[in-house]
């Protein structure tokens, strides 16, 4: 459905777009911005971050400085990680949560200078951060939004240090896995941060909304002999999920906490900052989650979408194996010694995230089961549609690159 100019007007414009149109962008709307989908073929753009390179436009991320000599101890109220704990030119990967322990928001906190932090939040989230961070608790802090002035790129890929290091006015090979610096690209002031969401070496780049689209061709111009391709949200999507990283919306939402999403490792409550949801994150501490966020490898050609349940036959359902109090049976046909039939099944959890691979050719995807059924190499089914197809509980991630 093609879209009126009125619609359009209700979404956000990345400083990129009319770059992205010039360039055949299939162009969609996401989070309340209008966004490049891909340029073609989205299993092309997928491989060549995979081989080669990738360059994504990021804008639609916010992003939020919070800087003052209570900055860290301000954070560690809000967020679920200690903040102070983040050296000078490092970023940590950690959870805003509710009063519940529930997760409203995961992000990237990078610390830019003794006493200022820059936040890299989701889209979708940035308003609800931006309400969030107005109760200061009373510490000193300064809370500045760059939306607007800044804009946000990634280069991603196995060549991305070489294309990259050709237009930045420093040396960036020094610069380990989740770390940033301040520096200039061919005078351009931008932070230039070693981390993704693809699974792959690259680098995320913050500059000035007037000059991003000079990087951007200064990237394509040097990256031209390197397969640098230009990459939507589509490829985007399938990259993160072939490794294994969560997506808010999907995998990370309010009906989740930290224990059942397997992020436990970032909630610490050894911090000096009491912080919101830890009270019922330390009750879950303690219990066994009723389920487990998994990967599944599905045996079928197609997808399994968001939301297509996963299933036992009731027949082989052992109740003392069931963490959840409340589960559904519906009819499907399987299939079992080689032949179809007609069963009972019952619901044990439901599928997050579907693709099938690029990278690996086969159908993969990340769900919620209960955790009674979460062990590796147990079988589940997935109805998918009116079909009904097995598939195997797996490892997270389902892709690991070389690393050299």
């Amino acid at each position: 459905m093609t879209q009126s100019t009125d619609d359009k007007d209700h979404y956000r414009h990345s400083p990129l777009e009319e770059f992205h149109c010039e360039n055949g962008a299939k162009m969609v709307p996401f989070a309340g911005w209008i966004m490049p989908l891909s340029y073609g073929s989205e299993r092309s753009e997928h491989l060549a971050v995979r081989s080669q390179t990738g360059l994504f436009d990021l804008s639609h991320m916010g992003g939020i400085i919070v800087s003052g000599s209570d900055a860290a101890r301000y954070l560690n109220r809000h967020f679920v990680s200690d903040i102070e704990k983040i050296r000078l030119g490092k970023a940590k990967y950690t959870l805003c949560c509710g009063i519940g322990g529930e997760i409203l928001e995961d992000l990237v906190v990078y610390r830019i200078d003794n006493s200022q932090y820059l936040l890299i939040v989701n889209a979708s989230n940035t308003y609800f951060i931006s309400q969030r961070l107005q109760e200061t608790y009373g510490f000193s802090v300064k809370v500045d939004h760059l939306s607007g002035r800044y804009a946000l790129i990634a280069i991603q890929g196995p060549k991305s240090v070489d294309v990259l290091q050709k237009i930045a006015d420093q040396d960036i090979t020094f610069l380990s896995y989740y770390s940033i610096m301040n520096t200039t690209i061919k005078g351009i002031e931008s932070f230039i941060a070693r981390t993704g969401y693809t699974g792959e070496d690259g680098f995320e780049i913050l500059s000035p909304v007037e000059d991003i689209n000079s990087v951007v061709n200064l990237l394509l111009n040097e990256g031209s002999r390197d397969g640098i391709r230009l990459c939507g949200l589509a490829a985007r999507d399938s990259l993160r999920l072939e490794a294994g990283m969560a997506l808010y919306g999907n995998e990370l939402t309010p009906e989740t906490n930290p224990f059942e999403a397997g992020l436990s490792r970032l909630v610490d409550f050894s911090k000096r900052e009491d912080f919101i949801g830890r009270s019922a994150l330390l009750d879950f501490k303690d219990q066994v989650p009723g389920k487990t966020l998994v990967g599944l490898e599905v045996f079928s050609k197609r997808p399994a979408r968001h939301d297509y349940k996963l299933a036992v036959p009731v027949a082989s359902y052992d109740p003392a194996n069931s963490r959840s109090a409340d589960l559904n049976t519906f009819m499907g046909r399987i299939s079992t010694n080689e032949k179809e039939e007609e069963c009972e099944l019952i619901e044990v959890g439901r599928v997050t995230s579907g693709i099938v691979s690029p990278s690996l050719n086969k159908s993969i995807a990340m769900a919620y089961i209960d955790t009674g059924f979460a062990l590796t190499g147990s079988d589940v089914y997935i109805e998918m549609r009116s079909d009904i197809y097995p598939a195997k509980v797996v490892n997270l991630p389902f892709y690991v690159r070389n690393k050299v």
